[in-house]
């Protein structure tokens, strides 16, 4: 994998894993920090769903 490609997966799973701990501290999914539109606001999105969906 290249340095380029490694960065934006690195990205990509720190978005995730904030939408995560965003939902477990309760917050509204309204809050989201990356800019609309981007992939990195899609996977904070995805990972925040992913909690609410956690039992």
């Amino acid at each position: 994998m290249d340095r380029s490609r490694a960065a934006r997966e690195g990205r990509r799973y720190a978005a995730f894993y904030h939408g995560f701990k965003d939902c477990r501290a309760g917050r509204s999914s309204l809050e989201n920090p990356y800019p609309p539109g981007s992939k990195e606001a899609a996977y904070w999105e995805i990972g925040w769903k992913y909690a609410g969906d956690e039992p």
